[in-house]
């Protein structure tokens, strides 16, 4: 019998249970919108949920939705600091 905290396979995915997290904009990021060990820290202490759909990302320079958040248009802001094993 499924229930929601057995394994669900979506095509090359299995995660561990059925209820999916979306995570929230914390606007962990810093004045030029690069993510620190802070967000790293954050998601890796959700890990656990299953599948995280994650949140905002700033695109483009100049078109800040929130305060602060990580952004993607820089090469400074690609990728998360390593905290240790997730």
């Amino acid at each position: 019998m499924n229930t929601l905290f057995n394994p669900l396979k979506l095509r090359a995915l299995t995660v561990p249970n059925r209820p999916f997290m979306a995570l929230l904009s914390r606007c962990r990021g810093d004045a030029e919108h690069v993510r620190g060990t802070m967000k790293a820290q954050y998601y890796a202490q959700h890990a656990s949920a299953g599948l995280s759909i994650v949140e905002t990302t700033m695109a483009m320079d100049g078109n800040s939705v929130f305060r602060m958040e990580p952004g993607i248009y820089a090469a400074a802001q690609v990728g998360y600091p390593v905290i240790g094993t997730v």
